[in-house]
């Protein structure tokens, strides 16, 4: 089971400081368990957390909890409105403004909205106090967690008064208003004022509600416990006696687990699992290691999405990679093809396209057959005799169209003219292009294309 560290700066008389009061336990997280209860001040504590780190510091406690007095943070309880409570945070400095002394900013003040009730507690203490007792603890090494008001925990029911006795301060707690801590010397006031309060609102209760409801009376007071660690108080109870009435019981109880400090300790957890703290671990207080641990319980999820991620990217990658390389494959296969086909085509930009528009032409020739009309035609007229005297050189296929282009050499240009005519009547449209005079013979450029 994990262990806390709980520890409790107890009320003084004397204020608080390096030389305040305090107790300390180291306890499992049941409100059962049973620890070793230390007393001394804050050099004390300082001294045996130094030397618990130092005999075993993989074993030191990560839950750590300091309680405060009545006497360093003020409780109280105040009526809210349902949009106050939307708004807390920012409505509690308006709530308390009238009843502090010192300027609000100065203050660091937090908020529990009560569970069935139109109110809520509100805790407070100088920011300055708060700073100095973070940093006071953290020389030793003591990074408390969580710091809740001690007077919080202390609940009694509507008909009890509650009473603690402890190192010349009394505690006071009733159904209706928090616990309060104060001079000893302050009890037959502070005590007075409850109880008349009380009386005050019972009466006003019966006179409003019906006279057979007997609900408000129930309420009364009928009970007031006296708490001390030491039964060494008759004559604060003889005090308690004079100042109640005949009709209140007195009643002197021992405190649970044997101690004030074991007793909060067990209201702790009880009030931690219903989560109903007063948690000045709040805002500019806020403890870091809570941050933490909300990031240590999503690492994982955190861990594997990033890997994840980066599993995906490094597939996408290597997916364009691979296409890459596989477009320049096709590229070079499709270039070395469009190369065997239209070797004489040095300005090749876009292979693709231009062996497209090649095998579209080369489609287009085979369907319409003109080039192999044009040759048949020639070959025929060419066998004729009057095509005698007329010697074809070369032949150039014409990749625009149908037409072939023919060289010849001829006897003179009467020899020309006749070909030329029998080409016409056999269909074609002949055309000569250019002729020249070389010598004895005549070299001319003929153009046909079928009709």
């Amino acid at each position: 089971m994990n262990q806390e560290l709980v520890i409790r700066i107890m009320p003084s008389v004397h204020g608080e400081g390096a030389t305040s009061p305090v107790q300390w336990m180291v306890r499992g997280q049941a409100s059962d368990d049973k620890a070793t209860i230390r007393q001394g001040n804050l050099s004390d504590l300082q001294v045996w957390a130094e030397q618990a780190q130092e005999e075993a510091p993989e074993q030191w406690l990560e839950l750590i909890t300091v309680l405060l007095p009545g006497t360093l943070a003020g409780l109280q309880r105040l009526p809210v409105t349902a949009a106050q409570k939307k708004h807390l945070q920012q409505a509690l400095p308006y709530l308390v403004e009238e009843s502090l002394v010192g300027h609000i900013e100065d203050q660091h003040i937090v908020g529990l909205p009560e569970t069935g009730r139109d109110s809520v507690l509100v805790g407070h203490l100088p920011m300055t106090e708060m700073q100095q007792l973070l940093d006071t603890l953290s020389e030793s090494g003591i990074a408390p967690v969580s710091v809740v008001s001690e007077n919080a925990l202390w609940h009694t029911d509507a008909q009890t008064i509650m009473l603690l006795f402890e190192q010349g301060m009394v505690t006071i707690a009733s159904n209706k208003k928090p616990a309060q801590t104060v001079d000893h010397d302050a009890l037959p006031l502070l005590l007075t004022q409850y109880l008349h309060q009380d009386s005050d609102e019972l009466n006003t209760e019966i006179q409003v509600e019906d006279e057979n409801d007997t609900s408000a009376q129930d309420n009364a007071i009928t009970t007031i416990k006296v708490l001390a660690e030491h039964n060494e108080i008759e004559a604060d109870i003889a005090q308690v006696v004079s100042l109640a009435d005949e009709s209140i019981s007195i009643e002197q109880q021992g405190i649970n687990g044997g101690s004030v400090l074991s007793a909060l300790a067990s209201l702790l957890s009880e009030q931690r699992r219903s989560r109903a703290l007063v948690e000045f671990r709040r805002g500019a207080f806020k403890c870091p290691k809570k941050a933490g641990k909300r990031w240590r319980q999503w690492r994982p999820v955190a861990w594997v999405a990033g890997v994840w991620i980066a599993l995906e990217f490094v597939f996408y990658v290597g997916q364009g990679v691979w296409f890459q390389h596989q477009a320049a494959h096709y590229y070079a296969q499709n270039y070395a093809l469009y190369k065997e086909i239209n070797p004489g085509d040095r300005s090749v930009v876009d292979v693709r396209n231009r062996f497209n528009s090649l095998l579209k032409r080369a489609g287009t020739a085979k369907t319409d057959n003109g080039f192999l009309q044009v040759l048949n035609t020639m070959s025929r007229v060419s066998a004729q005799a009057a095509a005698k005297g007329v010697e074809p050189k070369s032949l150039d296929f014409n990749e625009s169209g149908d037409g072939v282009t023919l060289n010849v050499a001829a006897a003179s240009f009467e020899a020309v003219n006749r070909y030329l005519e029998v080409l016409r009547d056999a269909g074609l449209k002949a055309t000569m292009e250019t002729a020249n005079q070389e010598g004895n013979t005549v070299v001319a450029r003929l153009s046909m294309k079928s009709s």
